[in-house]
C-alpha cells in the first residue's frame, strides 16, 4: 500500500498518463511500495524529482515493419524500442516477437530490466523492444524477411555504446542471426557487442542459451541453502512454459536432484509423474517447434490439460513460473499453497500478480522476484559483451561459474559499507537471572516493545532491507542479525513511537549472523533487559516482537513455547546452536528479541524453517523458528563492541558438572581438561572443585558461565579450586573457540 504522499502523487500522475498500460502501472506500483522507507528517509529525492525520472522512459521509438510473406503479400507489423534508463551503461534488454506486444508491456519490461541489470553489478542500463509479429507458423524465409525489415529501421537507434538488444519470447538464435546479419550489412561494421544471444560462430557466448534457466536455479538453490537450510534434492518442481527459460530451468533443477513434473505452452500443460523427458521436449520445441500436447501423445502415464493456468494445481515443493507476465493470480497462488508449495522463484518477468504475492508472503512461501531470480540471461549477455570487447571466447565452464557467482551474489548481497563507528571501552552486554513474578502477555509487551526497533538497511540499488533490532544500552547500542544489514550502504532505525535515528555500524560477523549498530541519538534510549538463556527448559513460554514482512507491521507480538534447546541448525554452511520455538517468525522478524515470561530478552530471532530435508519428500514442517541464545550472543556482541570483529568464544578449556556435596548443597567439579588451552597451562586437573571465579562463589555450572560471559578472548579469569583438601588459586588465560 502506498502511504507516502510524494509517491502517491507520482503514481496518480502516472495513472492519468498511462491509463491503458496496466502491466506497466503494476510494475511501477510494486517498486514504489518497496522503496517507501528509502524515500521517507531522503526528502531530497522529491526536490530532485528523482522518482518522476525513474518511472519515465528516456525515449520510446515506434515504427512500422512492412514485410512480404511467402504468398507475395505485403504484411505490416508495428515495431518498438523502449530505451528506459542509461544511468549506468548502454540500454540492455531483449526483443520480443509476440502478438501480445504493445507499448505498455514493453515499458513494464524495460522498467523491470533497469533494476534487474543493476543487480548483476554489470554496467548495463535498461531497455526492451519488439513487435506484434508472431513467428509461430511462419517459414524461415518469412521470419528472415521480417527481421531484416525490423532491423532496417531499428539499426539507426542502437549500437554497442548506445543500446544492445538481445532475444526474448519469439526471438531465439535464428532470429538473432537474421537481425545481426542485417545490422552488419547496413552499418558495414562488425560490432559484436551490439546484439547478444548470437550464434557461436559469430561472437556468441557458450552458456547463453542456458543462462536464464540455469541462473534461476542457482538463485533458488542459494535461497534454499541460506533461508531454509535445504536444497533441490528430492523436491518436486512445477515449471510453466516450454521455451528457453523453462527448458534449461528443468535441466538444471534435475541436475541438482529435483524431479520436474510439468511443462506448458499457451494451449495447456502436461503432467508427467515420472519426471519430464527433457530430451524429447528439446527436440519438440527447439527443432520441430511443435506443441506440448504432443508430449502426452507419445508418453504413457502423462496427463494433458488444455488450460495452461491450471498447471499451478499440481502438488509440488517448488514452483518456477517461466512463461509470461501475470500467469499466477490469487487463485493460482492459493492452489500452490494447498498443494504444499513452499518456494516460488520467478523465471518469467512479473509472472505473479500483487494478490498472488500477498498469498506467498502471508503463507510463509520463500519468494524470489523476477528482478533478481531471472537476471541470469542478461548477466550472461553482459558476459558475452565482455568477450566481444576482448575478442575472446570463454569456455562453458568459465561462463557458467561467473553466472553462478553473479546469481549467488544477487541473493546474498555480501558487501556491507554502512559507515562505521568504534565501540566505547567498557560497554558489555549485561545479563541477569529472572526475579520476581512472571508477567502477563500484556505486561511483557509493554515492557519490551519500546526497546524494539525497525532496522532499515538501504542498498546501493535504491531498495531497502528491513529487519528488527533490540536496544542494548541507553547510549544507543542495538543488536540485530548480520543478514539484516548485509549489502547496506547506510542504515537507520525507527522506534515504536515512529521516531527515527541514523545508525552506524559498530561491527558484524556473518558466520555468527550478528551485528551491533549504534543509533545517533542525543537522548537516552529505552534499553531492554537481558536474561539468562541457560536457564531455559522445553515448554517455557516465550514471545517475539518484530516487524514481520516490513515496517508497516512494526511492533507485532507473537507467542509460543520453547520447543527445543541446544538445537544444532546449519545456516549458510555453519552449524549453529539455537533455541527452537513455535512462536511465529516471518521475514522482518530477523534480529528481533525472543523474550521470556519475565520480560527479559533471552534470544535473537534469526531464521525460520517451513520445509525440512530430514523429513519424507512430501512432508512439510510448520512452526519452527530459531533464535540465537543470549548465552552465545553475549560473547559475540562484546567482541564486536570492543574490537569491531568477533575474536571467538572465550573458553577456559574445561568441561564441568554440578555434583552433590556430602554435607548438602551442590558444587562444581572439573570433568575434563583440554591439553591445549588455558586451564591446562594453569595446572587445573580433572576432579578439582571450583569454589570461586573472580571472587564470585561457584556452586552450580551457571555461576561459572556467568563469570566467563563477562570476559573476552585474551582476558584472565582467576579460579579458586579445591584439590585433596587444599585450596589453590590459579589464573587462567581465555583462549578462542570459534
Amino acid at each position: 500500500m502506498l502511504t507516502n504522499e510524494y509517491l502517491k502523487r507520482v503514481y496518480e500522475g502516472l495513472e492519468k498518463r498511462n491509463a491503458n498500460e496496466p502491466e506497466f502501472l503494476q510494475a511501477v506500483r510494486e517498486v514504489l511500495e518497496s522503496i517507501q522507507p528509502v524515500v521517507e528517509k531522503h526528502p531530497e529525492y522529491e526536490k530532485a524529482g528523482l522518482i518522476e525520472r525513474l518511472v519515465e522512459p528516456e525515449r520510446i521509438i515506434t515504427f512500422r515493419v512492412p514485410w512480404v510473406d511467402d504468398a507475395g503479400k505485403v504484411q505490416v507489423n508495428r515495431g518498438y524500442r523502449v530505451q528506459f534508463n542509461s544511468a549506468i551503461g548502454p540500454y540492455k534488454g531483449g526483443l520480443r516477437f509476440h502478438p501480445s506486444v504493445n507499448q505498455g508491456i514493453l515499458k513494464f519490461l524495460g522498467f523491470e530490466q533497469t533494476f534487474k541489470n543493476s543487480l548483476t553489478t554489470l554496467p548495463m542500463g535498461g531497455g526492451k523492444g519488439g513487435s506484434d509479429f508472431d513467428p509461430h507458423g511462419k517459414s524461415d524465409m518469412e521470419v528472415m524477411r521480417f527481421c531484416q525489415s525490423f532491423m532496417t529501421e531499428l539499426y539507426r537507434h542502437i549500437g554497442q555504446f548506445v543500446d544492445c538488444p538481445a532475444g526474448d519470447i519469439g526471438v531465439g538464435g535464428r532470429e538473432v542471426g537474421y537481425l545481426f546479419g542485417q545490422y552488419k550489412r547496413l552499418t558495414n561494421s562488425f560490432q559484436g557487442g551490439m546484439l547478444t544471444g548470437k550464434g557461436l560462430t559469430f561472437g556468441g557466448s557458450l552458456a547463453r542459451t542456458e543462462a536464464t534457466g540455469y541462473g534461476l536455479c542457482y538463485f533458488t538453490a542459494e535461497a534454499l541453502k541460506c533461508m531454509r537450510n535445504d536444497s533441490f534434492k528430492g523436491k518436486t518442481v512445477v515449471i510453466s512454459g516450454s521455451g528457453n527459460v523453462a527448458i534449461y530451468a528443468c535441466e538444471k533443477a534435475t541436475q541438482l536432484g529435483a524431479k520436474v513434473v510439468t511443462m506448458s505452452d499457451s494451449n495447456g500443460y502436461v503432467y508427467d509423474p515420472n519426471g519430464i523427458d527433457l530430451a524429447y521436449v528439446k527436440d519438440l520445441k527447439e527443432v520441430r517447434r511443435g506443441r506440448i500436447k504432443e508430449y502426452a501423445e507419445t508418453h504413457e502415464g502423462v496427463t494433458y490439460v488444455a488450460d495452461c493456468s491450471k498447471v499451478w494445481t499440481v502438488p509440488c515443493d517448488i514452483a518456477l513460473p517461466c512463461a509470461t507476465q501475470n500467469e499466477i493470480n490469487k487463485e493460482s497462488a492459493e492452489a500452490l499453497v494447498k498443494g504444499g508449495c513452499t518456494v516460488v522463484c520467478e523465471g518469467a518477468n512479473m509472472p505473479s500478480t500483487p494478490e498472488a504475492i500477498e498469498v506467498y508472503l502471508s503463507n510463509g512461501i520463500l519468494y524470489g522476484p523476477a528482478k533478481a531470480s531471472n537476471a541470469g540471461g542478461v548477466a550472461t549477455s553482459g558476459l558475452e559483451m565482455s568477450q566481444n570487447s576482448e575478442r575472446l571466447s570463454w569456455s562453458f565452464e568459465e561462463v557458467d561459474a561467473k553466472l553462478s557467482g553473479i546469481m549467488v551474489d544477487i541473493f546474498r548481497k555480501k558487501e556491507t559499507t554502512i559507515p562505521r563507528i568504534s565501540g566505547e571501552e567498557g560497554v558489555k552486554l549485561s545479563c541477569q537471572d529472572p526475579s520476581g513474578e512472571e508477567l502477563t502477555i500484556q505486561q511483557v509487551y509493554a515492557k519490551v516493545n519500546p526497546s524494539v526497533v525497525a532496522v532499515v538497511a538501504e542498498q546501493s540499488d535504491g531498495s531497502a532491507a528491513v529487519g528488527t533490532g533490540v536496544i542494548m544500552t541507553e547510549s544507543g547500542y542495538i543488536i540485530t542479525n548480520a543478514h539484516v544489514i548485509s549489502g547496506g550502504k547506510s542504515c537507520w532505525v525507527a522506534l515504536d513511537t515512529g521516531v527515527t535515528y541514523d545508525a552506524r555500524l559498530v561491527g558484524y560477523d556473518e558466520d555468527e549472523d550478528l551485528a551491533v549498530l549504534r543509533a545517533i541519538a542525543d537522548n537516552p534510549l529505552p534499553a531492554a533487559e537481558f536474561g539468562n538463556s541457560d536457564l531455559l527448559t522445553v515448554g517455557d513460554p516465550v514471545y517475539a516482537i518484530g516487524n514481520p514482512l516490513g515496517v508497516e507491521l512494526r511492533g507485532t507480538l507473537t507467542n509460543g513455547i520453547v520447543s527445543a534447546i541446544n538445537r544444532e541448525v546449519e545456516m549458510q554452511g555453519r552449524t549453529m546452536t539455537m533455541i527452537q520455538t513455535n512462536a511465529a517468525l516471518n521475514n522482518g522478524n530477523s534480529g528481533g528479541p525472543l523474550i521470556n515470561s519475565y520480560g527479559q530478552v533471552i534470544g535473537i530471532n534469526t531464521m525460520k524453517m517451513s520445509n525440512s530435508s530430514l523429513s519424507e519428500e512430501e512432508a512439510t514442517v510448520e512452526g519452527l523458528g530459531f533464535a540465537l541464545p543470549i548465552s552465545s550472543v553475549s560473547f559475540v556482541v562484546n567482541d564486536l563492541i570492543a574490537h569491531g570483529e568477533f575474536l571467538g568464544t572465550p573458553t577456559i578449556g574445561i568441561t564441568v558438572r554440578t555434583i552433590e556435596k556430602s554435607g548438602g548443597g551442590t558444587q562444581v567439579e572439573v570433568y575434563t581438561v583440554d591439553d591445549a588451552l588455558g586451564a591446562a597451562e594453569a595446572g587445573v586437573q580433572p576432579g578439582d572443585i571450583i569454589l570461586e571465579a573472580d571472587g564470585q562463589p561457584v556452586s552450580v555450572t551457571s555461576d561459572l558461565l556467568t563469570v566467563r560471559r563477562s570476559h573476552s578472548v585474551g582476558d584472565t579469569i582467576r579460579l579458586t579450586i579445591q584439590r585433596d583438601g587444599q585450596t589453590l588459586t590459579v589464573d587462567v588465560v581465555l583462549y578462542a573457540s570459534k
